[in-house]
């Protein structure tokens, strides 16, 4: 009875991310969804004393229009590096578990990118050996998956022998229940109850980065996330 869940790539992903990634057997990236600049793709949230701030990594414009998010190349002679790093230096310094973690993260903006999936891949890698969890990441895209939408899902789920697929409830819109029930697949619907932990600035923020998480509770942070759904 193993538990199938997805998401997009994610730069500096949210609580969301993990919260799936910890939930199922099996974790996919859909990195071959359609690019929106809209999503998280390319951009996180933190907290400032001014109130949430966008970090963007910025990307080439495409003259065919529409593409793939593993098609996305990073804007080449920015300095978005230098700024999202003096972001977090400067309204977390303050933070418990800023040392602990910011030379880590130091690792990634001194590094060279040119790929935006390569870049997100990283950054979840990383998050993901701090909050220690042991799971494979899968991608889509190296896949034989043909299919699209909630036919995808059930050709992910036969593809690694999972009976359910897990979702949040602000997901349900975009599956086809009926359509797994058909298959086989039981459609897993958690609640999303992220629950206040200390943070620098008030009031509390809920849809931030996971690393605003991490700076603040630092080790607790597993812990803390099996408490954020129902």
């Amino acid at each position: 009875m193993k538990i199938l869940a997805a998401s997009i790539p994610e730069y500096f992903p949210t609580i969301i991310l993990y919260l799936k990634m910890i939930l199922s057997d099996v974790f996919v990236l859909a990195d071959n969804l359609q690019y929106s600049k809209h999503s998280l793709v390319n951009r996180t949230k933190i907290n400032t004393a001014e109130g949430k701030q966008w970090l963007t990594v910025p990307v080439l414009s495409s003259k065919k229009g529409i593409r793939k998010i593993n098609e996305v190349s990073i804007l080449p002679e920015s300095n978005w590096k230098r700024k999202h790093e003096l972001a977090l230096k400067t309204y977390y310094k303050f933070s418990p578990f800023f040392e602990h973690y910011m030379h880590r993260y130091e690792s990634i903006f001194n590094s060279t990118w040119s790929s935006l999936l390569n870049l997100d891949i990283a950054v979840i890698e990383m998050i993901k050996k701090q909050l220690k969890i042991n799971k494979k990441l899968f991608s889509i895209s190296k896949l034989s998956i043909q299919n699209t939408g909630t036919k995808r899902i059930i050709e992910l789920a036969k593809t690694f022998n999972c009976s359910k697929y897990l979702i949040f409830d602000s997901e349900v819109s975009f599956v086809n229940q009926k359509s797994l029930e058909n298959a086989g697949i039981e459609l897993v619907i958690k609640k999303l109850n992220i629950k206040e932990y200390r943070q620098q600035f008030k009031p509390f923020t809920s849809d931030l980065s996971i690393i605003d998480l991490l700076f603040n509770i630092g080790n607790e942070s597993l812990e803390y996330l099996l408490t954020c759904s129902e």
